[in-house]
């Protein structure tokens, strides 16, 4: 299958992982994410994609999984805020909402 160049370079994680090795050129490369995706859904080869990013195209059916196979993401959210906010009556609310987000798994 076509493979599409993404702009984080993972096809090498993924070969090096899976076995193999990237290939030196892609049917196309792609430095925009939402372009990525896009591509992929009209058919026009395999993307490796981040499940939060693509889940609205997995969920329409415009996006299928090839397997189960992961890659860690190496990216995390933090919740900063200034320490007067832990006064606000709201803010434990939001934040056990924020970490339950967090949390629930984002792959259908």
């Amino acid at each position: 299958l076509p493979l599409l160049g993404d702009p984080s370079g993972r096809w090498e994680d993924w070969f090096a992982a899976t076995g193999g090795s990237a290939p030196e050129r892609y049917t196309a490369h792609f430095d925009d994410t939402e372009t990525l995706h896009q591509a992929a859904a009209e058919g026009l080869g395999v993307a490796l994609a981040r499940l939060t990013l693509a889940e609205p195209l997995l969920r329409a059916g415009r996006l299928v999984t090839l397997g189960r196979r992961r890659l860690p993401a190496g990216f995390g959210h933090y919740l900063v805020y200034p320490e007067r906010s832990l006064a606000h009556p709201a803010f434990p609310t939001v934040r056990a909402w924020l970490l339950q987000q967090a949390a629930a798994p984002s792959a259908p």
